[in-house]
């Protein structure tokens, strides 16, 4: 299952979307539509994910790096996307538009 929210930035110019897998075990495909998001046809969104190999994972004083955050570029083609958000991770996908939206 996937948990959501999409809004914009102050300035309206780059709308973000925030999803956590909270499936443990599964990968999850979903589509991304940015019909009403403005901005170029072919396009890169830049994309933080925070995940571990194990559920029980953590960050300790003897090793702070675990879990990390790591980032990575979605080439956008038109203006839908299909993302998979790996197992039980957080993600933050950031995609630039060219006219403000309002917030939400």
């Amino acid at each position: 299952m996937i948990d959501h929210t999409a809004s914009t930035n102050q300035a309206g110019t780059e709308l973000i979307v925030k999803a956590v897998n909270t499936l443990a075990e599964q990968a999850i495909q979903a589509v991304i539509e940015l019909e009403n998001a403005g901005g170029e046809k072919d396009r890169m969104a830049s994309v933080t994910t925070i995940t571990s190999a194990e559920l029980d994972t953590v960050n300790t004083f003897a090793e702070p790096n675990r879990i990390v955050d790591r980032e990575s570029r979605l080439p956008l083609r038109g203006m839908r996307v299909t993302y998979e958000f790996p197992r039980h991770s957080v993600t933050v996908i950031r995609i630039c538009i060219s006219k403000p939206l309002a917030s939400g």
